[in-house]
């Protein structure tokens, strides 16, 4: 789980990165959400981790979703967003989680 965590902070700066150069969480010549580089081979076969930009452009989530060799009840999928705002979906709570 600290490991998904950690990536999905690593991949929140690197869109805040992108937003400060573009001023929009999406690429301004395609259009589409610029593709951000997967986490380590080490999270690969317990986490899926994604994100989703707004149509707005001006909002992302990013997630990870715990796959079959990683059940997570406690905590489910991790959420973190472009406000900094971080989530679970578990039975637990965020500070546990995170």
């Amino acid at each position: 789980r600290t490991a998904a965590a950690t990536c999905l902070q690593e991949r929140a700066q690197f869109l805040e990165r992108f937003y400060t150069t573009n001023l929009s969480y999406l690429d301004p010549a395609t259009g589409a959400a610029p593709a951000i580089a997967q986490c380590g081979p080490e999270i690969a076969n317990f986490y899926q981790v994604g994100y989703a930009v707004a149509s707005t452009a001006r909002t992302y989530q990013l997630q990870a979703v715990p796959q079959a060799n990683q059940p997570d009840e406690r905590c489910g999928t991790l959420t973190l967003d472009s406000t900094g705002q971080r989530g679970e979906n578990g039975t637990g709570n965020v500070d546990d989680c995170w």
